[in-house]
């Protein structure tokens, strides 16, 4: 899972605006009651404090971390072996043939065909 995600999930869950948090005083005002909704209030308006610094420092962590990784910083098991000058002259030779066996194919193709363009 997205780390980001998560503390947004649990964010949005305990209300997006710690005004709109999840609580509501329903009934009659009693001071009890009002002192129990206060509470009850500032924990949530708390933990959305919590989450919102916990996502702001996973931003910045994200943002500071690398987009690109230089070559010589990959580990040796992870490097890319190049091809031998052979194996590379071999490979271009065979994609050479297949193009023109792809070129004369066409060139086949436009001689049957209606119209010149479609091949």
């Amino acid at each position: 899972m997205n780390p980001m995600r998560e503390p947004r999930v649990h964010r949005r869950r305990r209300g997006a605006h710690p005004t709109t948090a999840l609580v509501s005083l329903e009934g009659e005002i009693e001071p009890l009651k009002v002192e129990a909704f206060e509470r009850r209030k500032a924990e949530l308006q708390e933990g959305i404090a919590a989450l919102q610094e916990e996502i702001a420092a996973l931003k910045a962590e994200r943002k500071a971390t690398q987009r690109h990784i230089p070559f010589y910083e990959l580990p040796e098991e992870e490097r890319f072996k190049r091809l031998s000058t052979q194996s590379k002259h071999f490979v271009d030779t065979i994609k050479m043939i297949a193009y023109r066996a792809e070129t004369a194919m066409a060139q086949t193709l436009r001689e049957k065909m209606a119209r010149y363009d479609d091949a």
